[in-house]
Order: structure tokens, then C-alpha cells, then sequence
């Protein structure tokens, strides 16, 4: 990424970049920005060639690669989701006598980028290829953001308010985007506050598992079991339904122990894997409503759940049976 963003300040790209990783957003913002440095306005029917995996071929790559920029320095060749090492025999060749005047994009989306290193192809690729991850952004890295964000909205959000975004609807930044967009279409007010996100963020199943499990606390597993039948409903797939319940009953059971050794939200951060306090206080608010031998069956239950999802139960009746298990464990 430093990389990257040092070939678009310099406005030198260079000839070969390989996209991959799963933070769509950051991908197409730079891809974009490439476009930007390369690609004159109004030249990109002479300076622009895309293709996909139903559309390329290696002749009509090998054309794009020998088209000469119209009044422009390169041109820009994007080639999405086409596993070259597939390729390698009909690639070899071109990697190897390399090209120039032509910036090449390889962008993995939808299919996993796995190079095969012990290929030539690899070697030639490594040897002049700028290989960029888009990983998901750390907290401390979206917080910023989503205030810039809000802020070019004509909206106001404080940190904390920034952090209790992401805890609800999570860290894609394509996903904050839209949600950022219907709050800040919401809030009546220049700032705005957790009332607004409530209203009308879309929560993600993690977060409603937190819901849940302060339901199980309170004794109401009636309003449990209405969370889960709205994942359900929401069509969220019940292995992923089961593996936040199950994430969010261990991360009880660490709480508990926690509070029993005199400790706090540090080591339940530390232990989660969580950069803010909020849910980890969230969960020491909720572990101190559960004894330590009823978070020890429940983290039981969850496993076998999970045993009886593999081994085809049916999906409901088990999720509702881990309920009712986990509201009186």
C-alpha cells in the first residue's frame, strides 16, 4: 500500500500491479485513482482496455499490450478475476520480454488470489510486479474516515459515536458508506448521535448476538428467541448465526473469569481481539449476570450445536434448542 500511494504521488505507476484482498472499497478507490494518473479525460475509449474472465483471451491481451497510448504517457490495461497462473504456458513469454507504455492491473475479486510460487511465471511476476492486500481497515484507521465522511455530508460524529458505527454495522467500508449515507439523511440535527444510528443502521449478526445474550442475561428468552428468528428472517445463514453466538459465549466465559480474577475490559480486549472498550465493557456488563459454571455450559452447548449443524440436524430447531439451553444453563 505505501508503495502504491508513492507511485500515484511520484504520478509514476508502474507496470504491473496485482490487486487482491478482501476490502472491496479501498480496491476500486485505487483503481480509480490509477485511472486518474494514466488516462487523460475523455481518452479512455483509446486508452483503456478491461477484461474478465469471460471475455479475455491471451491474443487480445497480447493486442492491448501492444496498442500505443493516444495522447497519453501509458495506457491502462485492467484484467479482473483471471487466474494467469492458469495461463502460465501462453504468459510466460509476454512476463518475460515484459512491456512498456502500458500499466496492467490484475484485480482479484470475486476469486481468491493464489499464486503458485513454484512457477517461472511467479519468479517473473515477483521480479517487477507491485503486489497490493486491501485488508479490512483497523478502527483506528476507519475512525478518521467515517468523521470525514459525515463531515463532507454537512454532519458532525464524535469518536465514540464513530466506534459504536462500526460495533453495529461492522467493518466493510462499502457497507459503512451506505450506512453513513442513511444516517446522516436521517438526523435532523448537524450532530449526529447514537439515537440516529439506532434508528436506522442495519446491525450486523455480531451485534445482535450481543442483543441476544443481554436478553439471556435479563431472563427474557422470549426476546432472544425473536432476535434469532429475526436473523433468521434476514436470511443470515445459521453457521454464521452460530459461530457469533458461540464467539460471543466464550467471550463471556472470559469475562466471567476475568471479573473473578480481579481484572477488567484490558484483558477481555486483549482476549477478543477488540481495539475499543465498548464491546468488551458490554460484555463485562452481561458476564456479571451469568455465573462462571452457567458461561462454562454454554460454551458447551454452542459446541455441541455446532456438531449437530455438521452433521445435518435440522438448522432452526437447533439454534432454538441452543437458546432455550443457554437461557437456563
Amino acid at each position: 500500500m505505501t508503495e502504491l500511494k508513492k507511485h500515484i504521488k511520484a504520478g509514476e505507476p508502474a507496470p504491473l500491479y496485482i490487486f487482491h484482498g478482501s476490502e472491496a472499497y479501498l480496491r476500486e478507490y485505487y483503481l480509480n485513482k490509477i485511472k486518474e494518473l494514466i488516462i487523460p479525460p475523455g481518452t479512455e475509449t483509446f486508452n483503456l482496455s478491461v477484461f474478465d474472465k469471460r471475455g479475455f483471451s491471451t491474443q487480445a491481451f497480447i493486442e492491448a499490450l501492444e496498442t500505443a497510448p493516444f495522447m497519453a504517457e501509458h495506457r491502462l490495461v485492467i484484467v479482473r478475476d483471471v487466474d494467469f497462473f492458469k495461463l502460465k504456458d501462453e504468459l510466460e513469454p509476454i512476463f518475460k520480454e515484459r512491456w512498456s507504455g502500458t500499466t496492467v492491473v490484475f484485480s482479484f475479486e470475486a476469486l481468491e488470489y493464489k499464486p503458485d510460487k513454484r512457477t517461472k511465471l511467479y519468479k517473473l511476476v515477483e521480479a517487477f510486479a507491485a503486489t497490493v492486500e486491501f485488508k479490512p481497515q483497523t478502527e483506528k484507521d476507519l475512525i478518521p474516515w467515517i468523521i470525514r465522511r459525515f463531515d463532507s455530508l454537512g454532519k458532525q460524529i464524535d469518536t465514540e459515536n464513530a466506534q459504536y458505527l462500526i460495533f453495529l454495522c461492522g467493518r466493510d467500508m462499502t457497507t459503512l458508506i451506505n450506512e453513513i449515507e442513511k444516517i446522516a439523511a436521517f438526523a435532523s440535527m448537524s450532530e449526529v448521535t447514537r439515537r440516529h444510528i439506532d434508528a436506522v443502521g442495519t446491525p450486523t449478526v455480531e451485534a445482535v448476538v450481543f442483543d441476544l445474550t443481554d436478553a439471556l442475561a435479563d431472563g427474557e428468552p422470549g426476546k432472544a428467541l425473536e432476535l434469532l428468528n429475526t436473523l433468521i428472517d434476514n436470511r443470515e445463514e445459521p453457521i454464521m448465526i452460530l459461530g457469533a453466538i458461540g464467539k460471543q459465549a466464550r467471550g463471556l466465559y472470559l469475562a466471567r473469569l476475568a471479573l473473578d480474577a480481579g481484572q477488567g475490559r484490558d484483558i477481555v480486549m486483549k482476549g477478543m481481539g477488540y481495539h475499543h472498550p465498548y464491546p468488551a465493557e458490554k460484555l463485562i456488563r452481561s458476564a456479571k449476570r451469568f455465573g462462571l459454571e452457567r458461561c462454562r455450559r454454554a460454551v458447551t452447548a454452542c459446541q455441541r450445536a455446532d456438531s449437530e449443524l455438521k452433521l445435518g440436524y435440522d438448522k432452526l430447531i437447533t439454534l432454538e434448542r441452543l437458546i432455550a439451553e443457554m437461557s437456563v444453563c
